[in-house]
């Protein structure tokens, strides 16, 4: 079972390399007007990536909710540890 730092730190390198991908393949157009079958599938795939990086900022946003949670639960139990050693 992953931590919520693990799944934040991973739902960040999952979208900082489809950002990467996305910005690579658009430079994979053809120059010009033309818009020939290479493009096509560029541009379909270009939506696709587009799709996936929406779901994973929505699972990064989720990510940084839970580690945000899980950071509160830890300082609340080390405060109540200093607390019951006093």
């Amino acid at each position: 079972m992953s931590t919520p730092c693990q799944d934040r730190r991973e739902a960040c390198h999952h979208l900082a390399s489809l950002g990467a991908a996305h910005f690579h393949l658009r430079a994979a157009f053809s120059e010009g007007d033309e818009f020939d079958s290479k493009d096509r599938a560029i541009g379909f795939t270009l939506d696709n990536i587009e799709e996936l990086i929406s779901d994973v900022a929505k699972r990064l946003v989720n990510a940084e909710r839970a580690h945000a949670k899980h950071l509160e639960k830890l300082r609340r139990e080390a405060r109540q540890q200093v607390e019951s050693e006093e």
